[in-house]
């Protein structure tokens, strides 16, 4: 009976695995030195921070759809989800979460950089 516990807990656990390789967290854009960055660097990275934040938030609804269904797979096989694995998909979530805001925040830091860079030479 215990080999039957350890054996599901295992698969669970695997199947869990499984579908957190199935979302892929996208890199983080560099973002361009708003002291030295010409216009054309900050748009072009302007652009790469949308789309990265795009990107994550596709991420973020993929990670909600896999725990759904192991959520799902977990109740056809009578045991709910373990707070590990749920601590796993929250994790990852707040990680992608915390990543864009990084992301966002260091970018903007540039852009009045560069803001207050173009003021001057004019």
């Amino acid at each position: 009976m215990k080999a039957r516990l350890l054996l599901s807990a295992l698969l669970m656990t695997a199947s869990s695995a499984a579908f957190a390789a199935d979302c892929s967290r996208p890199p983080e854009p560099g973002v361009p030195d708003g002291s030295t960055a010409s216009q054309e660097q900050m748009i072009k990275s302007q652009q790469e921070v949308k789309q990265f934040i795009e990107e994550t938030d596709a991420f973020t609804q993929c990670l909600a759809q896999e725990e759904a269904t192991a959520k799902a797979d977990a109740d056809k096989a009578g045991k709910p989800l373990s707070g590990e694995q749920q601590n796993v998909f929250i994790d990852r979530h707040n990680a992608a979460v915390d990543s864009m805001h990084n992301v966002a925040d260091s970018f903007n830091t540039q852009l009045r950089t560069f803001m207050d860079r173009q003021k001057q030479q004019n």
